[in-house]
């Protein structure tokens, strides 16, 4: 299943802006490699990129999800507002909706300073057989800094 999914956030005078697209691919193992056309980025970005698979797999995997590869197929920046924080949020939406979960089941955190943090939660009313995706009282936030 392919997935693309656009970050944009603005507050307090500072944009942040990340656009990645993937592609899963079945494995028993998760991964991520990058398309031969986008090796300009990965250099740059692979670490944010792979940040943001590990969480949205981690919570896929905890719903009883099974692993999954990914293969980078899009990815665009803004040279002045595209940084390691926006690509984790935009890669970690990617792979959700990728792996077949909604998106509104993301919770974007922006404070202006540190970026953003991101934690897929299930909203109770939706999923009240397997409970809250995460735990009452414990942080599941991805360290999209």
């Amino acid at each position: 299943m392919k997935a693309t999914y656009k970050f944009f956030k603005y507050k307090a005078g500072i944009s942040s802006f990340a656009v990645v697209g993937l592609e899963t691919v079945s494995s028993s193992e998760t991964g991520v490699v990058w398309s031969t056309k986008l090796v300009e980025y990965e250099r740059t970005y692979s670490d944010a990129v792979a940040e943001g698979v590990a969480a949205a797999m981690k919570h896929h995997i905890r719903r009883g999800g099974a692993p999954s590869s990914f293969i980078v197929t899009e990815f665009t920046e803004l040279i002045v507002d595209t940084k390691e924080d926006a690509v984790c949020c935009a890669a970690t939406v990617a792979a959700w909706k990728a792996l077949g979960h909604d998106e509104s089941e993301i919770v974007f955190e922006f404070d202006g300073h540190k970026g953003a943090d991101i934690s897929p939660q299930v909203l109770e009313k939706k999923h009240t057989n397997n409970g809250p995706l995460i735990p009452s009282g414990g942080s599941s936030s991805a360290a999209c800094r």
